[in-house]
Formats: C-alpha cells, sequence, structure tokens
C-alpha cells in the first residue's frame, strides 16, 4: 500500500513542480504573455490530437476494443452522476448569482482529468495504453464538456441554439479519436512508416508538460493571497476531492461483487473524481469578460490540494477493490 501511495505522490509532486514552473516565468516575466496563447494553440491543435492519436494507433485492436469497450458505458455512468452532484453542490456556493453558479456547476462535474488523470495513468500503464484507457472512459465527459459544460461557462445572453454545440462535438480531437480508431482496427501500426509513427508519439509525449506549464501560467495572473483567502474554496476541495470520489469508491466497492466490475473500472471512477477543478473555468470567464477569480481559486486551492488527496484516494480504492491487472504487469 505504501509503494502506492508513493508511486501517485511522486507524480502528483511532478505535476505541482511543472505547474510552479509555469507560474515563475509568468511571473518574473521570462516569456511574454503572447506565449500563453501559442502555448494554448500548440496544446490544444497539435499536443493532445498526436497523444490521443498514437495511443489509438498502438493500443486499438479488435482484442483490446472488445475488452476495454465497455468502458465508454461505465464513462456514462460516471459523467451522469457527476452531473447530478453538480446540480446538488453548487447553488450552496454561489450565493444566488446565476453565472457563478454556473461556474461551479462546471467544476464539480468536469475536473481537470489532463492535469491529473492523464499523467498518472501514463505513468501507471504506459504512455499509450494509459491513455487509450483514459480517453475511451472519458468519452462521454468529453462530448458532455463541449456541450452540457461550455454552455454553464456562458453568460445567458452569450449561449448558442443546439446546432452551435453540437458543431463544438466535431472538434480536432473528437476528429482525431475516431480517425486513431480506425487506424488502429485497420493495423496501421504495421504499416505506416516508423519514421511518422515515431513523430507523432515525440509530439504526443508533449502534451502533459506543456498543458501543466500553461496552467501554471495563467494562475500567476491572478493574486495568489486573494485566490487561497476564500474560505468556501476549502469546502468545495474537500467535497471535490475527498467527498464526491468518495462516494464513488464506495459505489465501486459495493457493486464490484454484484456487477463484476474490474478493478480498473473502480480505479477510474475514483481516479478521474478525485482530480482538482478544470481549467476552463477560468479561461471561458475570461473570453467573456465575467470574474474569474472564483474558478482560478478553485484551480489552484484544489489542484495543490490534490498533491496529498489523489494518492490517498488511489490507494485507498486498490486497497478495497484491487489493484488493476495492467498495473501489475506493468
Amino acid at each position: 500500500m505504501l509503494t502506492t501511495f508513493l508511486t501517485v505522490f511522486e507524480q502528483m509532486v511532478r505535476i505541482i513542480f511543472l505547474l510552479s514552473l509555469g507560474f515563475m516565468f509568468n511571473k518574473l516575466h521570462l516569456i511574454p504573455k503572447t506565449a500563453e496563447a501559442v502555448l494554448s494553440k500548440f496544446t490544444t491543435m497539435l499536443f493532445l490530437p498526436c497523444l490521443v492519436l498514437n495511443a489509438y494507433i498502438v493500443e486499438c485492436d479488435f482484442k483490446n476494443l472488445i475488452a476495454y469497450g465497455p468502458l465508454v458505458l461505465y464513462g456514462m455512468f460516471y459523467t451522469g452522476l457527476s452531473v447530478v452532484f453538480a446540480y446538488l453542490f453548487a447553488p450552496r456556493f454561489a450565493g444566488g448569482h446565476d453565472y457563478i453558479k454556473g461556474v461551479y456547476r462546471y467544476t464539480f462535474a468536469m475536473p481537470n482529468t489532463g492535469a491529473g488523470a492523464t499523467p498518472l495513468l501514463i505513468a501507471l500503464c504506459g504512455g499509450t495504453q494509459g491513455v487509450f484507457l483514459g480517453q475511451t472512459f472519458a468519452f462521454a465527459q468529453s462530448i458532455t464538456t463541449y456541450t452540457w459544460g461550455i454552455m454553464q461557462l456562458q453568460p445567458a445572453e452569450g449561449r448558442h441554439d443546439l446546432k452551435f454545440y453540437l458543431k463544438r462535438i466535431l472538434n480536432l480531437n473528437s476528429i482525431t479519436l475516431v480517425l486513431g480508431v480506425a487506424l488502429g482496427l485497420l493495423g496501421a501500426k504495421n504499416w505506416i512508416p516508423k519514421i511518422i509513427l515515431t513523430t507523432i508519439g515525440d509530439l504526443g509525449d508533449g502534451y502533459v508538460p506543456v498543458a501543466l506549464l500553461l496552467a501554471g501560467f495563467t494562475i500567476a495572473d491572478y493574486p495568489v493571497l486573494e485566490l487561497i483567502g476564500n474560505a468556501k474554496i476549502y469546502l468545495f476541495s474537500l467535497l471535490r476531492l475527498i467527498v464526491i470520489p468518495g462516494i464513488f469508491m464506495l459505489l465501486s466497492w459495493l457493486l464490484q461483487p454484484m456487477l463484476g466490475l474490474s478493478a480498473m473500472v473502480c480505479m477510474l471512477f475514483v481516479l478521474y473524481t478525485a482530480c482538482p477543478a478544470g481549467m476552463n473555468s477560468v479561461v471561458f470567464p475570461a473570453a467573456y469578460g465575467e470574474d474569474c477569480r472564483p474558478g482560478a481559486s478553485m484551480v489552484l486551492v484544489s489542484t495543490v490540494l490534490s498533491v496529498a488527496t489523489l494518492p490517498i484516494m488511489f490507494t485507498l480504492v486498490t486497497a478495497l477493490c484491487g489493484m488493476p491487472a495492467e498495473l501489475i504487469m506493468k
């Protein structure tokens, strides 16, 4: 159990180190503010698509698709229940402010899996396998993020019709996922030139460090003492990092013998729900000229606290539900 805790804790320390580097580069003006937009484009339009594409080309064959396809259904259950929790908890924090209520709904339902779950799965399961498992499980979450999620972060007067949100689903990353599945099933890893596969893999490797540097760089735009001085942010973090994943852990433990849940499914339930607040709760309010401080406070405080809470939750779920065979083999 101690080994499990230390393994995850080591990864969380690495995450905080990269966030701190991004924070420092902003505060010390080591790179211009315009770099934020450039890094954001590289992260979302190059590194992440390559990360997903490489993982599915390598891992998505018929055997793995049959074995891990049910993760999509479990991911739908996880996403749906997370949205229910968002509607239950958000009104207690927003103080009657409709827009802030939407920000809280988003952060309760859509944690920062890119800065939490993805690096951990890469470290624990291996690069391509970790991304493949995570992206398959988070398929429903991705769709919900670009529809219901964006709606929560837009002012009422800036919202669009259903057609707009459906178009947002057809983004570069979702197209890349479908393309990766197709290429994987066609055995592309055996006939695509090695130099191309290696280049795609190298670009995908840039996603985690650059995304974390960018997150730290963005947080540095706000006064730290003001962000950490809001008492209710700590209550939010308690619910986000411990209570909600604790509920999923209890459900996993109770349902595992009844439904035959694998240890991997139980781990993914807890790992994804135990991640800190997502960066969109800062990015979207800024884009619409709304108050970014609630989102920035949630991101900063929950990310720092997750260094301790995420390893604890991961250790507990593997002790209760078993260590996934994929991790044992690694």
